[in-house]
């Protein structure tokens, strides 16, 4: 960077102190301004090419500058200047100094001293300014003007703006810190007729509302309490908004957020495209269709409703609520303030799923300060998509968020409150071209709420509509468990049938490491033999005529696994896994085999034994099943859910 002379920069104070500019915001500077004789002596893009996540401070005597963009006049910014370089180039500088539009207004002209500044780049875009708690914060008040001095010229504003639409913003940067018009946009449903602050729908300080386009893309508008505007009503219609986009990012989090500088730049003055707003009827409650989308979804029979649920079980805070569901029915409640982004229930191996089906519904009724997020589990029961419901005051469609992150599950947000006005509402989720779980194995929906918000909910009458049977309704045992113990939730169960060779000290129950949270078992050591793992025996009511049994693995070991059927005559098939990477089924072969190598890739892969003319031992006295490893090799495996297919 090039050196800036001290006796300029005195000048160039002196200036500042006696220039006689206009305190108006968007006003032509007065006639009697002097413009400051500064010479910037480096540009906002060498700052930004060698700032990081770390500050780092600035002791040349160096001088860049900007155009301001911002305004705090309508009280919807606070402290803080959002800037654009000659080339373009947006940064932000705190200052600890309240009503800056009086000098520093919306097109002002600034040259900004950094020697002593910190400079750091953080939420999409540069920033400039003393060092606060490890991080770049406000300059300090007495100072500030020793670091910013303004020229008399001011930009016009039609110079300055960016006019753009929604997706022109979607996962683009290029945009933030910069002053944009978007158009075509509206306010989502369920914001309109609130207002644009609500003091009990607050995150950092100010209020989420979500903007639209006709396409479905949406956008985080923000409005803190100090708005001119923070009490408006928002209307339905469709227009404009002029403001500054910026970026929040905390860790996998990423928001674009919109903020508006003032009233003025607020322009909804077109007729509201899409499905125009719908109006609550007078207590009239909306329509319950379709059949129950898992056993206890009506929330009637409680024990039967727990039973679907897995082992992590359901918050402390959701509730019977006897009574106080639809027309006098029972419900579920949600009601106390979750202490982390919660996953109050998961439902998992829920039987007689109608495939191809069109919508997922749910009821609410009640108010929250966060909003609801919903997972509903893919066919493989791990991997999900997600619906958040946002804002909701009447009834409302959801489609899946298409957001996805590295591990190829949808996004959770909570954004958005819940204020259903003492009505029911429906919430519906469109399922086309969701591939949603029908196995009747591992996870089906689960429900999430956000973090340190208070939640007032009743939930009834979760229900799936259209479709045919066929999804998780096989023959009868089909998915049923080989033996007591099998999915190794009950570990004494499991020992019960183990012959009286017992288990190896090497296989040990995994409490929580099984498939979708729940239990199973570890296989975690060096066996010195081609060892028994178990073997059970005496198993009474096995299903004759099954054509496959199945097991889930999740792990490594440089050899394989051996399983033996046992036949009706005490005799035995065996079935070698060898190599095992992904999903597998596998024959029977002519005796025990450990060679090859179990890599999953830390994922759950499903093993598959091809029962066709094995007549496997139905009598309920012998064996069973065994499985076998082989020796002086280090297995560190997970193994789950035996079960006849």
């Amino acid at each position: 960077m090039k050196s800036f002379f001290t006796s300029i920069l005195i000048l160039a104070f002196c200036a500042t102190l006696f220039s006689s500019c206009a305190n108006d915001d968007f006003a032509v500077p007065n006639i009697d301004c002097s413009e400051p004789n500064i010479i910037t002596t480096t540009t906002i893009k060498e700052l930004a090419d060698i700032a990081t996540k770390t500050p780092v401070q600035l002791n040349g005597n160096d001088v860049v500058t900007g155009v301001v963009v911002s305004s705090d006049k309508g009280g919807n910014f606070y402290k803080e200047l959002y800037l654009i370089s000659d080339d373009s180039i947006a940064f932000r500088v705190p200052v600890n100094e309240a009503n800056l539009h009086n000098y520093y207004n919306t097109g002002r002209r600034v040259f900004i001293d950094l020697k002593g500044l910190y400079i750091q780049k953080s939420n999409g875009i540069l920033q400039i300014g003393d060092l606060f708690n490890f991080n770049v914060g406000q300059i300090n008040a007495q100072t500030y003007k020793q670091h910013l001095t303004r020229a008399c010229k001011v930009v016009p504003e039609k110079d300055l703006v960016h006019v753009v639409k929604l997706e022109d913003l979607k996962g683009n940067d290029k945009y933030v810190g910069k002053l944009i018009t978007v158009e075509e946009i509206q306010f989502q449903a369920a914001d309109v007729n609130t207002t644009y602050y609500d003091s009990k729908n607050v995150i950092g300080g100010q209020t989420n509302r979500s903007l639209e386009d006709s396409k479905g893309n949406t956008l985080i508008f923000r409005t803190g309490s100090f708005a001119e505007y923070n009490g408006d009503i928002i209307p339905k219609n469709s227009g404009s908004i002029t403001g500054v986009l910026t970026k929040f990012e905390a860790g996998d989090r990423v928001d674009y957020q919109f903020i508006a500088r003032s009233r003025a730049d607020i322009k909804l003055d077109k007729e509201r495209f899409g499905k125009d707003i719908e109006e609550p009827g007078d207590g009239e409650e909306p329509k319950v269709e379709g059949q129950l989308a898992f056993m206890g979804s009506d929330f009637e029979d409680w024990s039967v409703f727990t039973a679907q649920l897995t082992s992590h079980g359901l918050k402390d805070y959701a509730t019977h609520q006897v009574g106080k569901g639809m027309t006098a029915s029972n419900a579920i409640g949600f009601i106390g303030t979750p202490a982390g982004n919660d996953y109050v229930f998961t439902v998992e191996n829920n039987k007689n799923v109608p495939i191809n089906a069109d919508k997922i519904s749910f009821f609410v009724k009640g108010t929250s300060a966060k909003s609801l997020s919903i997972n509903l589990y893919r066919s493989n029961g791990v991997n999900f998509d997600v619906y958040n419901l946002e804002s909701a005051t009447v009834s409302k469609d959801l489609t899946v968020n298409t957001e996805m992150n590295s591990q190829g599950n949808g996004t959770n947000q909570y954004n958005g409150t819940i204020n259903t006005n003492g009505n029911w509402i429906k919430v519906t989720l469109d399922l086309s071209g969701v591939d949603y779980n029908t196995t009747g194995v591992g996870s089906f929906i689960a429900f999430k709420v956000g973090k340190d918000a208070a939640y007032d909910l009743l939930i009834d009458n979760v229900m799936i509509e259209g479709g045919e049977d066929g999804g998780g309704n096989p023959d009868p045992g089909n998915g049923d468990l080989v033996f007591p113990g099998a999915d190794f939730e009950d570990w004494n169960a499991f020992l019960s049938v183990v012959s009286s060779f017992g288990v190896k000290s090497y296989a040990t129950q995994n409490v929580g490491g099984g498939r979708n949270g729940s239990n199973g078992m570890d296989l975690n050591g060096t066996p010195s033999g081609n060892d028994y793992v178990f073997t059970v025996e005496n198993i009474a009511n096995v299903p004759a005529g099954k054509s496959k049994l199945s097991f889930w693995v999740k792990g490594t070991s440089p050899k394989s696994l051996s399983l033996n059927v046992y036949l009706n005559d005490a005799t035995y098939k065996a079935f070698n896994v060898t190599d095992l990477e992904v999903d597998k089924e596998i024959v029977a072969a002519g005796n025990n085999q450990y060679t090859g190598v179990i890599d999953t890739k830390g994922q759950w892969v499903k093993l598959t034994l091809d029962l066709a003319g094995v007549d496997y031992n139905t009598t309920g006295a012998g064996s069973l099943l065994a499985l076998k490893v082989g020796k002086d090799v280090d297995y560190k495996l997970i193994i789950d859910d035996f079960q006849f297919e």
